[in-house]
């Protein structure tokens, strides 16, 4: 229905539904600003790029995490440096991070993997420590907080993936969000053309074409509605897990850090 909606209304490239689930998105994340993007790979290229990430720079990459988080960086012509985990938690090791520093490091990517926060109050000392901007990999963890704060919103950008298996889904899609007004702008001249508004054909900057259809925003709106039935869907499936899986040797579920 929601879909049929966008033909009724005759629009259904990035619009009025876009325009709403943003606005819904940065209200839940608890953000200034935010943007779509065709899907979390991009989305974190987008991020790195409007954060100011140039070819040669290095930015230190969780090694256990989906490909997608390393090969953005990499699209950009700056180099992923592989940080191991944290066996205990799953997250990034900042003790062999700190082997990794160079001249050229600009940034440490989190994951905030399977929707568990990672502990953003390390991971922001870390970076202040060595003056690093820091991107977060949100792409699992829309609805998941680092002690009553969204993750997402710790380091200078997030980034958040609507693929089928996250939380909540548009098919194909990403988010970035951001406080920084000055990334903001670099965020919405590089995923429209160049242009900060649509309609214009006068294209100030270099930019492309990282926009969504409002038939995707339609599927989003409507999935956002029901992410407090999902949430609770996901808690019960994992006390099943607890509950079954206890006690079994050669089994340990990983819990998320406090």
């Amino acid at each position: 229905e929601a879909i049929k909606e966008c033909f009724d209304n005759n629009w259904i490239t990035e619009g009025p539904k876009a325009k709403e689930f943003n606005e819904k998105l940065c209200e839940l994340i608890g953000c200034k600003y935010g943007v779509f993007a065709n899907n979390g790979t991009l989305s974190i290229y987008l991020a790195l790029r409007a954060m100011g990430i140039k070819p040669g720079d290095e930015v230190i990459v969780p090694d256990f995490t989906f490909i997608a988080s390393a090969n953005a960086v990499e699209m950009l012509g700056a180099k992923p440096v592989l940080a191991d985990i944290d066996i205990e938690t799953l997250h990034i090791n900042l003790d062999h991070c700190e082997t990794l520093i160079t001249e050229k490091t600009k940034a440490i990517m989190v994951v905030h993997i399977y929707g568990m926060a990672a502990n953003m109050d390390k991971i922001m000392a870390f970076a202040n420590k060595h003056k690093l901007q820091v991107i977060e990999d949100a792409a699992q963890a829309i609805g998941v907080k680092w002690k009553g704060k969204h993750c997402g919103t710790f380091g200078k950008v997030g980034s958040f993936s609507f693929f089928a298996d996250k939380t909540i889904t548009t098919a194909e899609g990403g988010f970035v969000c951001t406080d920084d007004k000055e990334v903001y702008e670099n965020l919405l001249y590089l995923r429209n053309q160049g242009r900060l508004n649509r309609g214009s054909f006068i294209h100030p900057k270099i930019g492309y074409n990282f926009r969504i259809t409002d038939i995707q925003a339609a599927v989003g709106l409507v999935q956002l509605g029901k992410l407090g039935l999902i949430k609770d869907k996901k808690d019960k499936n994992i006390s099943i897990f607890r509950k079954h899986l206890a006690g079994i040797e050669g089994v340990k579920i990983i819990e998320a850090e406090e």
